[in-house]
């Protein structure tokens, strides 16, 4: 991957909210069938605390945390939608929201024809048609990134919904001398060999550091249900077009639980949040403090847990609105 760091101000006002664009060279357009370089754009939020004075109070390295849109999404939308920048001038760190691929890369995203997602490894989108490997895009992104900002790179998180949330759990046990830790909403662990604790790619599981993860879905989401199965819209009996069955969420909690050798411990410390949550697991891995959380929301469907969500409730479930995704998270 060929990549390049560009500066624009984007169509928000704020100063502090710029473009960062990596230039990849393996992207089949499916307009011509051709392999060629293409742009994907990562809007990248520096909190207003920010400064590269060496001999600022505020100089030391930052936190970056990557946020993964859904399939068909983009990376506007998870700005306006997962209030991560908002969070980021409270807590002081960075955030960038990156694009994932699109079958006409030179045409912009749409839901129903132009869809943009990411190479989760479940063989559903155009993205692993075509071959985009996600995994180095992310890499390379964060490189980029550690290039032009003081980044903490002991506190680099991968978060995502959906498409985006499975695509944030390959990157965690893929990246993980990268990544510390992941939190995934309503999302899958699809690669066979990471379902079955057996070899990912290139690595044995041995090799993954202790990440941490924190697992959140709704109780009442049909795209991406409990039990596993074919996603489908709230109102409908049919199967999602192009879709695959999904496996059941406890499959993909028990494969993390696995290959992160982590072990029950109880859920006791999440019963402050009352009546938002209607399960809660906790795994632990005492040698390297990694750990697993997996929780189920009550009265919620497929939705950023918290957000600024469009998507209608007739279509994609209630709204736990007790339950602030990316407070709990960070």
């Amino acid at each position: 991957i060929r990549y390049k760091l560009t500066h624009s101000h984007t169509a928000t006002p704020q100063d502090h909210q710029k473009l960062i664009t990596i230039t990849t060279s393996t992207v089949k357009d499916r307009g011509n069938g051709t392999t060629r370089s293409v742009q994907r754009d990562s809007i990248i939020y520096v909190p207003t605390s920010y400064s590269d004075a060496s001999n600022s109070v505020s100089a030391a390295a930052v936190p970056l945390v990557i946020v993964l849109h859904g399939a068909t999404g983009t990376a506007n939308y998870c700005v306006h939608e997962m209030k991560w920048s908002e969070k980021a001038d409270a807590e002081h760190f960075m955030v960038v929201y990156p694009n994932g691929s699109r079958p006409y890369p030179s045409k912009p995203p749409g839901m129903a024809t132009n869809a943009q997602t990411w190479n989760d490894g479940s063989g559903r989108f155009e993205s692993e048609v075509s071959g985009v490997d996600d995994v180095s895009f992310i890499r390379q992104l964060i490189w980029q990134l550690q290039n032009g900002y003081r980044i903490d790179e002991k506190r680099i998180y991968v978060t995502g919904m959906s498409n985006g949330a499975s695509m944030a759990m390959r990157c965690g046990l893929e990246l993980s001398d990268m990544i510390a830790a992941i939190a995934p909403c309503a999302g899958a662990l699809w690669t066979t060999k990471m379902m079955t604790g057996g070899d990912n790619d290139n690595r044995k599981n041995a090799s993954v550091r202790g990440i941490s993860v924190l697992y959140v879905t709704g109780y009442n989401d049909t795209m991406n249900p409990l039990n596993g199965g074919y996603p489908k819209m709230l109102v409908s009996t049919e199967k999602m077009r192009n879709s695959s069955p999904k496996p059941p969420v406890s499959q993909t909690i028990a494969a993390l639980v696995k290959i992160l050798g982590a072990s029950s411990t109880g859920s006791s410390k999440w019963s402050a949040l009352g009546n938002a949550i209607r399960h809660a697991e906790v795994y632990r891995n005492d040698q390297d403090g990694a750990e697993v959380v997996f929780l189920v929301l009550e009265n919620h469907g497929h939705h950023w847990p918290g957000g600024n969500s469009v998507l209608p409730k007739l279509l994609m479930g209630p709204k736990n609105t007790s339950f602030q995704g990316t407070d709990v998270m960070w």
